[in-house]
Parts: structure tokens; C-alpha cells; sequence
């Protein structure tokens, strides 16, 4: 757990955060760096079908399939970036890095209920205001139903819906935060906030350009997800890389001059 903890100070990473720098974020750029270093190691396409073998079978579980399914989608979505990293940065490639998002169960897991209570009680008063002009055996709108309620529930929609994008976007890089930052989950979405918000408009292209990646994996029988979705994973931890790590290794790289020079 500590390689990837103290891949970065948790100072260090607030400090440059706190900074609102401004960064070039290539989407392209990174996307294709993603796709190139899983071509190189099939190992990641290896590890995305057992993603999707153990997605569809607790997708035929009534009721508790989905639910298990979404929190170990927190556990192992990240292993892909992990496993890279060990490669590069430790030089080890051991198929088992793959599942060391498990070391960070307790965070991560937190850090999805979180925010997933935060964006399911914003939808909330949409949901309501619908449902009470809804016939709740068809699910079809009331003959009396009121158009300015239904007026007002469009309004909500349009709203919730741009800020529920804003929160995606802003919190997409909270889990680099808490296995490279040591942070804990509430820290970690605030500080992947604060990154964001300077480099807002790129980031959003980057996650809309892997949303179109992973969709054509889908349009190709599915088959092309194993390829797309570390590709994408790994264009995220790039970004944090360019952003926060290479300033740990310039940090790392100036402490050992200070002791040298004492030496």
C-alpha cells in the first residue's frame, strides 16, 4: 500500500492543487498514450475481460447482482492504472497489481457512496415532482395533470442534469487522490475539485472523448471494451501523472541533493 501512498506527499499535492495552475491537457494526446501501452502488454486486456466475466455474472443475481457489481467496479476499475504504475515506478509486472485497488476498499468504497448519495438526493426533487403527476400503476401522466408543476420538473431536470455533469467531472479524479495521495475519500473530492476547476472545459472533453472510445468498444460486440477500457484509465492517470507525480519525482530529486550537498 505505501508504493502507491506515498507516490506523492499529501502536502505536496495540496500545494500544487491550491495553485489552480492551469494545464495542456491534450485529450487526444493522452487517450492515445492509453491506447499504445495497452497494446504493448496484454495483460490489461486479460484483466478487462475477467472485469466483464464477473460484471455479467452478478448481473443475473436478482436485486443484490448490480449493487455488488458497482462496488467492485470501485475496487477494480483502478487496477489498471495501478498496475502500470508498479511497471513503471517499481519495476515489477505481477498480474496481481491489477486487484490492489482492494488495499484501498475503505476509502474508495466511501468516496462512491458519497457522491453517489450527493447526486441521488439532487435527483430527488426531480423525481418527485414527476411521480405526483403520474398515474403509479402505468406510469403515464394524470388527466389533470398540472403543466406548471410539469413545467417546473423539466426546469428542475435541465438544471440537476448540468450540475450533476459538473460534480462527474469535477470528482473524476478523486481515487488518483487517495491511492497516490494518501487523502481520505470527503479530502480526495475536493482536491480533485480544486484540480479541475482551473482545466475544467479540457477535462470535460477528455472524459467526452473516452465516453465515445468506450462506446465504439461497445458497438464492436462488446469486444472492443477490453481494450477500451484500460486505454481510457490509463489516459486519466496520465493526466494525474503529468500533474502531480512528476513534481514528486522533482521533489524526491531535490531532497537528494540537499542530503548530498550535507553529505
Amino acid at each position: 500500500m505505501e508504493i502507491y501512498s506515498q507516490s506523492i506527499s499529501r502536502e505536496k499535492a495540496h500545494e500544487l492543487v491550491n495553485a489552480k495552475r492551469k494545464l495542456p491537457i491534450d485529450a487526444v494526446s493522452f487517450i492515445n498514450q492509453g491506447w499504445e501501452t495497452v497494446q504493448k502488454d496484454g495483460n490489461y486486456v486479460g484483466f478487462a475481460a475477467i472485469n466483464f466475466v464477473i460484471g455479467a455474472a452478478l448481473g443475473i443475481i436478482p436485486y443484490v447482482g448490480d449493487v455488488i457489481s458497482n462496488l467492485l467496479s470501485l475496487l477494480l476499475g483502478p487496477g489498471y492504472h495501478m498496475y502500470y504504475h508498479n511497471n513503471k515506478h517499481h519495476q515489477t509486472r505481477n498480474f496481481n497489481n491489477f486487484f490492489d485497488g482492494f488495499k484501498f476498499a475503505g476509502p474508495l468504497i466511501l468516496q462512491g457512496i458519497i457522491s453517489g448519495f450527493i447526486m441521488i438526493v439532487m435527483l430527488a426533487p426531480v423525481i418527485i415532482t414527476f411521480y405526483t403527476q403520474l398515474d403509479p400503476d402505468t406510469l403515464e401522466p394524470i388527466s389533470d395533470a398540472s403543466p406548471i408543476i410539469m413545467g417546473i420538473g423539466a426546469l428542475l431536470f435541465f438544471v440537476v442534469f448540468f450540475v450533476l455533469i459538473y460534480l462527474t467531472v469535477s470528482w473524476s479524479f478523486s481515487q488518483f487522490f487517495i491511492i497516490y495521495a494518501n487523502m481520505e475519500p470527503w479530502e480526495a473530492m475536493q482536491a480533485s475539485r480544486k484540480f479541475v476547476a482551473p482545466n475544467f472545459f479540457s477535462i470535460l472533453l477528455l472524459l467526452f472523448l473516452e465516453g465515445l472510445v468506450l462506446l465504439l468498444g461497445m458497438l464492436l460486440c462488446c469486444i472492443g471494451l477490453f481494450w477500451a477500457m484500460p486505454s481510457v484509465s490509463l489516459a486519466n492517470y496520465f493526466v494525474f501523472e503529468s500533474a502531480f507525480l512528476q513534481h514528486a519525482d522533482d521533489e524526491d530529486g531535490e531532497m537528494n541533493e540537499i542530503i548530498n550537498h550535507l553529505v
